[in-house]
């Protein structure tokens, strides 16, 4: 005969937060991950690593340095373009100052193969620049004789009160010692009065110029996109890596403190 279900007494229950049947002898008890199997354990998240930030770092860093070096560079070109050694603070020949003195006079000079030099014509600032009398000659180290030309380029130098005006070149071809034959001025009163003297310089040619005057440009506008490009990437590297130290210890710190081990929150 079927017995009718047993019911608990009105007001029996079982005690606030056990489920019925766990306690019972032969229960297996509850399943693996507490008493809530309907929400597993959540893994923790691993931290987030890499070599990112310091990638980014390094090549903004070298970067940087290219840039550091083009800029020098562009000064070194500029130097080497722009007539500064020509005449020194007082006015008189300066630290490129190969040949100088007051024509006539015959001189030698150390050139370079393949190089061009510049004569130059001194006056105090102001006053007018004479010309020579005859073209200056030149004599190579092998012997052979030739004669320098005009300036391909107008070349001035103003410092200490005097100015330097370019109005013959050279271009050696061959190395060693060069010998200068330098006139008197067109006016023979200024020969050895010390009111105008000339100096010989590296310098003279278009061709250098061009080469000096694009090599500036560009090294310049190089090292402004090269340090551009390496202080972008510098400072990213440094905001990865913040982001990434501040999101590992939120990580490391783990659940709040409202949080129970299954992942529920408390009623």
């Amino acid at each position: 005969m079927t017995q009718p279900p047993q019911h608990q007494p009105y007001g029996q229950h079982q005690p606030y937060g056990q489920q019925p049947g766990w306690s019972q002898p032969g229960y297996p008890g509850p399943p693996p991950g507490g008493p809530h199997p309907g929400y597993p354990m959540p893994s923790r998240p691993r931290p987030t690593r890499g070599p990112l930030p310091m990638t980014l770092g390094i090549i903004g860093g070298v970067l940087l340095l290219g840039a550091v070096v083009l800029f020098v560079l562009a000064v070194t070109v500029f130097r080497s373009t722009v007539p500064l050694g020509v005449l020194d603070s007082d006015g008189g020949p300066g630290a490129d100052a190969l040949i100088s003195g007051d024509p006539p006079l015959v001189a030698e000079a150390q050139l370079e193969a393949g190089e061009s030099y510049m004569l130059y014509v001194v006056r105090p600032t102001g006053a007018s620049a004479p010309g020579l009398s005859e073209t200056p000659e030149v004599v190579s180290p092998s012997g052979e004789r030739g004669s320098m030309r005009w300036a391909e380029i107008s070349s001035t130098a103003t410092q200490g009160g005097s100015s330097a005006v370019g109005v013959n070149s050279y271009s050696a071809e061959e190395s060693g010692l060069h010998e200068f034959s330098i006139s008197g001025f067109t006016d023979p009163s200024l020969d050895g009065s010390g009111e105008a003297f000339v100096v010989l310089a590296p310098g003279g040619d278009f061709a250098g110029l061009a080469s000096g005057v694009f090599g500036v440009l560009g090294a310049v506008f190089g090292g402004i996109a090269l340090g551009t490009i390496g202080l972008g990437l510098l400072i990213a590297g440094i905001v990865v890596g913040v982001v990434r130290r501040r999101r590992r210890r939120e990580q490391e710190a783990g659940p709040g403190l409202g949080a129970t081990p299954g992942g529920v929150q408390p009623y």
